[in-house]
């Protein structure tokens, strides 16, 4: 069992734990024509942030359609790197 499952497992153990519905707050249903715009401007070079204003999307909404783009194969710019320390294997921001 890797460390992060078995740290995992125990904090379960000791709380009371029940489910919780992750984004529940955000419609998960998009057009096709939104899809596509939102892929096209984030490769011109557009932020999440810039792209939900100019559309009137919530930009948490914009980031997962395009996590959903990059699922389905499309290629895209990165959205945020990671470079791995000397430490453990701990990542931190490029940026």
């Amino acid at each position: 069992m890797n460390v992060i499952r078995k740290k995992v497992n125990q904090k379960i153990r000791y709380k009371d734990s029940g489910l919780v519905r992750l984004l529940d707050d955000i419609d998960l249903m998009i057009g096709d024509e939104f899809l596509n715009a939102i892929g096209e401007l984030y490769q011109e070079g557009y932020s999440p942030e810039e792209i939900g204003q100019g559309l009137g999307i919530d930009p948490d909404k914009i980031f997962i359609s395009l996590f959903h783009l990059v699922r389905e194969g499309r290629d895209l710019r990165p959205i945020a790197e990671r470079k791995v320390t000397k430490k453990k294997g701990e990542c931190q921001d490029v940026r």
